[in-house]
């Protein structure tokens, strides 16, 4: 990137050096020294004798969740940059999508890199991308987490001959304040250098732009993400569907996009006790799986224009008696570690049930509803009519 205002990776790691698998005195050893603070970021990961990366214990804060997250991805940045011209050939053989972009799993990169150039195996740099590639399975029960790859732009970028390093920028998703963030990184005098200034379209100009995020998808060789997708009816006697939608609020800073989903559930009649959840229908997922169901994923010129989509997501129930009562939350979907919140839903014998989603941010709506189609008994509005339009989200059923 052209006449650049960047802070270099010593600074930043220098106001971050409470990650906690950073530090040397906890007895392990770093692929490198840790001695060279100019390289410590290339040194982050940290093992032990038996050369198995640490994972962040359980009861870990959600500050040095951030700080692990921020520091694995930032490695596979450093790798990207610094063996360009081998991954790019990989890039060149993958498919564009609709969307003019590439969207693929880091490890799949590497490890196909390294198919082509064995030479590399030992390299020191490559044994640590190699660590943090794997750094977010199992870290917690209900979700594994792959770094995936959305290469902007791909159908120009696999036809150049060469893709010149000074014109590569990398958005990686971060957190400020516990908000969302992408910081961008690019390679200036053979190092890996954070972009001061906030990631914009003017900004990034004419540069290749290559966003970096979590993924509970691998996307192996540009296969599709099926995880937790949208529907198309069930087997349940009544059905609902939601028809047209419009976001009108973006709760993703650029480069990102509005990842829409759903999590509700149903009762026959006002719970006799308080808790999480309730019966399954069909359109949802189960009551502590908290990214829900995908709706849609929104471009930004679409939330910009506010432009009407058709999502035509589908709710089932298993009988019409067991559809009393539908309540459920739509929500800006975020990966590891945003936290998991629950949306309370209070009932008329002054029960309440919670519904957990990951997000970073508010829902976009929550509501509570009659699913039967025949009658209503607790005097809600039908799911079948109902229509909502708010200062975020417009939809109706």
């Amino acid at each position: 990137m052209k006449n650049p205002s960047s802070l270099l990776i010593k600074n930043f790691i220098n106001m971050k050096k409470q990650i906690l698998f950073l530090s040397c005195l906890l007895g392990t050893v770093f692929l490198t020294s840790c001695e060279k603070e100019e390289h410590i970021i290339e040194s982050q990961v940290v093992v032990n004798e038996n050369n198995n990366y640490q994972k962040l214990n359980n009861e870990a804060s959600l500050d040095e969740k951030i700080d692990y997250k921020r520091a694995h991805l930032f490695t596979i940045a450093d790798g990207l940059l610094n063996f360009n011209s081998e991954i790019s050939e990989i890039v060149r053989t993958l498919e564009v999508n609709e969307d003019d972009e590439i969207v693929i799993s880091a490890k799949y990169l590497f490890e196909n890199m390294l198919v082509e150039n064995n030479h590399l195996e030992n390299n020191s740099l490559i044994q640590n991308v190699l660590i943090s590639l794997d750094a977010f399975i199992g870290l917690e029960e209900e979700e594994d987490w792959h770094p995936v790859l959305t290469y902007k732009n791909a159908g120009e970028f696999v036809l150049e001959q060469t893709i010149e390093t000074s014109n590569l920028i990398i958005a990686i998703e971060d957190v400020e304040d516990y908000t969302k963030v992408y910081k961008g990184y690019e390679k200036i005098n053979g190092s890996t250098v954070q972009i001061e200034e906030t990631l914009t379209p003017e900004l990034v100009g004419e540069n290749y732009l290559i966003i970096m995020e979590l993924s509970p998808c691998e996307f192996n060789n540009h296969a599709p993400c099926d995880y937790n997708s949208g529907n198309n009816g069930g087997s349940g006697s009544y059905t609902a569907r939601i028809n047209k939608m419009t976001v009108k609020h973006h709760k993703e800073p650029w480069p990102g996009r509005s990842r829409v989903h759903f999590q509700g559930f149903s009762l026959p009649s006002p719970p006799q006790h308080s808790g999480d959840c309730g019966d399954y229908i069909y359109g949802s997922v189960n009551c502590y799986n908290y990214l829900g169901k995908e709706m849609g994923v929104f471009k930004r010129s679409w939330v910009n224009n506010q432009t009407e989509r058709t999502v035509n997501f589908y709710l089932t129930t298993p009988n019409n008696s067991n559809a009393n009562i539908i309540f459920y939350v739509i929500f800006e979907k975020d990966g590891w570690p945003a936290p998991v919140k629950a949306e309370t839903f209070p009932f008329s014998n002054g029960q309440s049930r919670n519904v957990y989603y990951r997000s970073w941010e508010s829902p976009y709506h929550s509501v509570m509803l009659n699913g039967n189609i025949s009658s209503n008994p607790y005097n809600l509005p039908s799911i079948y009519s109902y229509s909502y339009n708010g200062a975020s989200i417009k939809y109706n059923f």
